[in-house]
């Protein structure tokens, strides 16, 4: 397969497609492209990170929305405003392209390089994926993401067909055997979270005044777009009364809540939101959804969520930490760091290793003054060291760029942060040199050429993004490049989140108490103290804290510390209680039948399920046909004891279990309801079981399935009664 690409057949294809769209996937286009315009003015935005073992970092996703946002960073860079109209006039944007990239990876120190990048729907479509530019490497990828810095190895594919929905998944090839174990592919899912919040809808409002001659309950359903800040945009009714639809967008609009996301990253989401009225205000299940037949033209375009109302209440902000008491845990870990050897930078390349440029945040910073004390014979006691060891500021070093053999040197370096205020970072310096760099970052050796410069308020976890201008340009690329860094958000183990109340506490049942701790480089909690609870609990609530893991957060795949707030329940019995948001009725858990262990709900929100899937029906499929064997013993999937084994931990455990459940069907192909309701513990009293509720037409009661993300087994099959569309 040729490694190269043309624009000219580029534009080609892109214009080609364009013409066949008919006015509604046009229109939401625009609505695509003005959000994206709007996040490229308000700064960085890290693209859709493809993760591997650990957490790792091995490539990057541009979906539509990402493709606009790297347009009208481009359209900044060349000193314009981004530009909806321009940006939709682009043949990037005009392709309705998906764009894959695969960075080469480093095993313990061999390198490996990407030779093929495969996309898989995991949801039946009538289209498969199909490649429409590329694939090529490095630089040469400027015509598919203009702006956007490469490692000369990366492979990038831009590819049609690739559906965001239903925990899709990249395959990618690689030259040698993948880090772990002797695989050249490895597999990477690709999975959406939509906003609970505002998806489940609102089922508890009342009647507006004036409206008492329509019928209670009356469900009103709008479409809307959740944008990537959490924002209502375009709302539009689509059934129920339309004397309550300006009411209903009202409810909507005045809200910000949670965003989707997309493998952890704020993204747009369509979706169709349920909102019920009654009389009184009583909370009702909505009417059903019946969607309207499709019209001619595109068959998938951007995915519309639906789902069943039930408005939880999210919790609200702690109070603030005291003053410098975060920064005194932050200096402790840099000191302890800097005992164990040199703290390594954040490399400019997602994948590293540096090639382009590191950074330091003012962690970092502190560590290597650590680090300096602990060579020079005067090491810092973590106990006693003084918190503004870590409160410098984020230096980003820019390396000087290889181009057909000759260096160009780094002319400007410039740093634009997300998180609540976006924006371009207060530079602190001019940029530096020489001694006048070194001196900043001691005991750092830098190549020749390389130069640096300060900045304020700068943090790893707002998704920063450096753009650094070349004294001149390489070949097609331009004079300037952008290197998003990659954060990726630490990954907390199955742990206990509800504790016994202390024998003596008259507090009531259940009490929620929330903590702040730090997580640390290797994924301890550290520091747990009583952000927001009644201080009594603090002792205890800190020793069982102490005791929780997680991934740790990471910078291009470097660890770095982060202030976490955690929750923890408080019950006279030790076990979870439902703590209902005010103003709504909450199911009781399931009952356990007898030998069964009780199901613990801390994992849903207020008790009601955090997974809840529908598949489509699966005509001619039958016991005969499966494409999965039928289990023999009648326990398999449907008793503790039975549990399904999907293996991949609790870092790739979930998604396994969603890719194995999306395959199941009814005895005749009939789709599936699937909810989560909670998790229980198996037979040997350790391992931490999902319990699942499954329903389909013709089924008297629901079926209930236990899956194991702890054990894996070799061959997957469906449990008595169903069936399975595909091998797992």
């Amino acid at each position: 397969m040729s490694l190269r690409t043309t624009p000219e057949v580029f534009v080609a294809v892109a214009l080609a497609l364009f013409a066949q769209l008919p006015p509604a996937i046009v229109e939401r286009d625009a609505h695509q492209a003005e959000l994206a315009a709007e996040a490229a003015a308000r700064g960085v935005v890290t693209p859709i990170p493809l993760r591997g073992d650990g957490n790792r970092v091995l490539g990057a996703v541009y979906d539509q929305y990402f493709l606009g946002v790297v347009i009208g960073r481009a359209q900044i860079a060349d000193g314009k405003a981004a530009d909806a109209a321009a940006i939709q006039a682009h043949p990037i944007w005009r392709s309705r392209a998906t764009v894959v990239v695969a960075y080469p990876i480093d095993c313990d120190g061999r390198p490996n390089q990407p030779l093929a990048i495969r996309w898989v729907n995991r949801i039946s479509a009538p289209v498969s994926p199909a490649v429409i530019a590329g694939p090529v490497r490095g630089a040469a990828a400027q015509s598919i993401l203009p702006g956007v810095g490469l490692p000369d190895d990366a492979l990038v594919v831009s590819l049609r067909n690739a559906l965001m929905i239903g925990n899709s998944a990249v395959e990618i090839d690689y030259a040698g055997p993948y880090c772990r174990g002797a695989a050249k592919t490895a597999s990477l899912s690709v999975s959406d979270a939509p906003s609970i919040t505002i998806a489940r809808g609102i089922n508890n409002l009342k009647m507006p005044p004036g409206m008492a001659t329509l019928p209670s309950p009356s469900t009103v359903r709008i479409s809307i777009t959740l944008d990537a800040t959490g924002r209502v945009r375009y709302p539009q009714q689509v059934q129920g009364p339309p004397e309550l639809g300006q009411a209903a967008i009202a409810e909507l609009t005045s809200k910000a809540y949670p965003p989707s996301t997309t493998n952890g990253v704020p993204s747009p989401m369509n979706m169709i939101v349920p909102l019920v009225y009654t009389t009184d205000g009583t909370p009702t299940n909505p009417a059903p959804y019946i969607s309207p037949a499709p019209g001619p033209g595109v068959t998938y375009g951007a995915p519309v969520l639906t789902m069943s109302p039930s408005a939880p209440v999210p919790l609200p902000p702690v109070p603030p930490a005291p003053a410098g008491l975060l920064d005194g845990q932050l200096a402790r870990i840099a000191v302890e760091m800097a005992a164990k050897g040199d703290p390594p930078p954040v490399p400019l390349d997602a994948a590293g290793p540096a090639v382009h440029g590191v950074l330091f945040d003012r962690f970092l910073v502190g560590a290597l003054k650590a680090r300096a004390a602990f060579k020079s014979g005067r090491p810092m006691d973590p106990a006693t060291v003084e918190p503004s060891l870590v409160q410098g500021d984020l230096v980003a070093v820019a390396y000087s760029l290889a181009c057909d053999g000759r260096s160009i040197a780094p002319r400007d370096i410039r740093v634009s942060v997300g998180g609540n205020r976006p924006g371009p970072a207060r530079e602190t310096s001019e940029v530096v040199t020489g001694s006048a760099l070194t001196d900043r970052l001691p005991g750092v050796s830098l190549p020749a050429g390389a130069a640096g410069r300060s900045f304020a308020g700068a943090a790893f976890s707002q998704n920063i993004e450096v753009r650094v201008t070349y004294a001149e340009a390489c070949g097609s690329a331009g004079s300037s490049l952008t290197f998003p860094v990659q954060w990726s958000i630490g990954q907390a183990a199955p742990r206990m989140t509800t504790t016994k109340l202390p024998a003596s506490s008259t507090l009531p049942s259940p009490t929620l108490v929330r903590l702040r701790g730090m997580v640390d480089l290797d994924g301890a909690y550290r520091f747990p103290t009583i952000a927001e609870g009644p201080p009594e609990l603090g002792p205890t609530a800190a020793a069982m804290a102490s005791q929780w893991k997680f991934q740790p957060y990471r910078a291009n795949g470097v660890p770095s510390p982060l202030s976490v707030i955690m929750s923890l329940t408080f019950t006279t019995s030790g076990m979870p209680e439902p703590m209902p948001p005010p103003g709504t009725v909450t199911p009781p858990p399931p009952t356990a039948a007898a030998g069964v262990p009780p199901v613990m709900t801390s994992s849903t929100v207020a008790g009601r399920s955090t997974t809840d899937l529908t598949t489509p029906d699966e005509s001619g499929l039958t016991a005969a046909t499966s494409k999965c064997g039928i289990a023999g013993d009648g326990e398999y999937g449907l008793t503790p004891a039975g549990a399904i084994k999907v293996g991949g931990s609790f870092m790739e455990g979930p998604a396994r279990a969603r890719r194995y459940l999306l395959t199941l069907r009814g005895p005749a192909g009939q789709g599936l309801h699937i909810v989560r309701r909670g998790s229980t513990v198996g037979p040997d009293k350790s391992t931490i079981l999902d319990l699942y509720e499954l329903t389909y037409t013709g089924l008297a009661a629901p079926l209930r399935v236990y899956v194991d993300q702890y054990h894996e087994e070799s061959t997957l099959k469906a449990p008595q009664g169903l069936t399975c569309t595909a091998t797992r």
